[in-house]
């Protein structure tokens, strides 16, 4: 599935040749840092945080830092790393945090490459949701980085997978400029809107590689179950086309439940992909809590685990009568 991204791996092993350190993280003694937070917090503008492999089990912040961060995939090119390299957010946090003040003089950006990053969760911390406050972004969540600027932030050949939060179940984007590349979406809640990818605010700009897509499939969420897209107040915003390897399903008149993109941003209006996962199903289906959205839903046996993912699958009876849901008793949350 992973292609390597060569200009991209040129591009960010040329940025370690210039930063000023590169500080190398792993779990044994040999290395001077054992986790990627304390290494993070070391690190100054431009310096590279180089992950062995291992599995992290932290909830990572970057602020005010511009920075590179990423497995030895960044230094070999061997794509066995992406999945050796794990950052575990352990259902406490998000998994990574990456947050600038964008009122402040100098824009700051960041690159994360040849990482897995799985198991964040931001409703776990029931005080803030008792208050009424939602927090976006599960997997990544980016606040204000390379606002307003040519240059972008950049996410490539990662796995980001079984994170969950309100908004945003994969990666949450707020007010910046990014470039996802080469990235392997998946199994995300997102609660409300977005599962996989969810990209708001003013003035910034998504871009989703064309030459390298990225595949993003199998999320949840009540709209945009793999991809929701919005400015705030009308402002203007920008996604350069809706280019992926892998979808869930091939899309077929209204496709809002996997991708939502405000009418309000400009973009070609293209979808493209290469290959789909679920063939859309004429058939009644059967959802409980204890199902699973892998499974194919057309017995009790078998059954769905949301009804989001049942009503999406369906496709309109030929001879014009009604699909059924049968929706087994339980509780149905997030």
């Amino acid at each position: 599935m992973y292609k390597i991204n060569i200009l991209m791996l040129i591009l960010l092993m040329f940025s370690i040749s210039l930063s000023a350190t590169v500080l190398e993280v792993g779990l044994s003694q040999d290395f001077t840092y054992n986790t990627i937070q304390s290494a993070v917090d070391a690190a100054v503008d431009y310096d590279t945080v180089l992950v062995h492999p291992g599995r992290y089990i932290e909830n990572v912040e970057v602020l005010e830092k511009s920075l590179t961060l990423g497995s030895l995939f960044l230094t070999t090119g061997d794509q066995a790393y992406i999945d050796s390299t794990i950052i575990d957010g352990n259902d406490e946090w998000r998994v990574l945090y990456f947050d600038h003040d964008k009122f402040l003089p100098t824009s700051k950006w960041f690159r994360v490459s040849g990482l897995s990053i799985t198991n964040g969760n931001t409703l776990t911390n029931h005080d803030i949701l008792s208050e009424g406050i939602h927090v976006d972004g599960g997997g990544i969540a980016i606040d204000c980085y390379s606002y307003l600027q040519q240059s972008f932030s950049v996410i490539s050949d990662c796995k980001i997978f079984s994170n969950t939060s309100s908004r945003g179940g994969g990666i949450t984007s707020y007010d910046s400029n990014i470039t996802i590349s080469n990235c392997e979406i998946f199994d995300n809640n997102g609660g409300k809107i977005g599962g996989g990818i969810y990209a708001f605010g003013i003035n910034y700009q998504l871009e989703l590689s064309q030459t390298y897509p990225s595949s993003v499939y199998n999320n949840s969420a009540g709209k945009g179950r793999d991809v929701y897209i919005e400015p705030v107040n009308s402002n203007p915003a920008y996604l350069n086309g809706l280019y992926f390897d892998k979808i869930s399903v091939a899309p077929e008149g209204d496709f809002s439940h996997y991708y939502y993109v405000s009418d309000v941003i400009e973009w070609d209006g293209q979808l493209t992909y290469n290959e789909y996962v679920y063939e859309r199903i004429e058939a009644d289906l059967y959802v409980s809590p204890t199902g699973n959205d892998n499974n194919t839903g057309l017995n009790p046996a078998q059954a769905l685990k949301t009804i989001s993912k049942a009503s999406s699958l369906l496709k309109a009876r030929a001879n014009g009568d009604y699909n059924i849901v049968y929706v087994a008793s339980g509780l149905y949350s997030p």
